[in-house]
């Protein structure tokens, strides 16, 4: 009787159940990649586009930073220890960071060390 029923059992089709769990996981992934996808950061000489950034308490930002510029910049954000590198015209690096506390946080390009004039922005972190 018990070998009767373990055959039973490895013939039966597979639970519908399973599929639906597995294309819902699927399409829970496909949300969670565009809420990641980077933002755009553009770097000209003498400012910071957009900026303002928004991003909330432990929701991973992801930035594209790009140098429109025709000199050299970089991108700090020094309250999460964001230091991107030095960008020559036309280079672009990805930044990812998790922000752990509310605020109004300054970013900017200091490239030679000082922070370059105009070349700032603010990134608001709510709750």
């Amino acid at each position: 009787m018990r070998v009767r029923r373990w055959m039973e059992l490895r013939r039966a089709k597979p639970p519908s159940l399973f599929i639906m769990a597995f294309a819902l996981s699927v399409v829970a992934s496909m949300a969670t990649a565009d809420a990641q996808a980077p933002r755009t950061v553009t770097l000209r000489d003498g400012s910071i586009v957009p900026a303002t950034l928004s991003a909330k308490v432990g929701q991973r930002v992801e930035l594209e930073v790009v140098n429109a510029g025709s000199r050299t910049h970089n991108f700090v954000l020094r309250d999460f220890y964001v230091f991107g590198p030095n960008l020559a015209p036309g280079e672009r690096t990805r930044i990812g960071f998790v922000p752990d506390r509310a605020g109004r946080f300054p970013y900017y390009s200091d490239t030679g060390g000082r922070p370059e004039p105009g070349m700032r922005g603010t990134l608001v972190v709510s709750p």
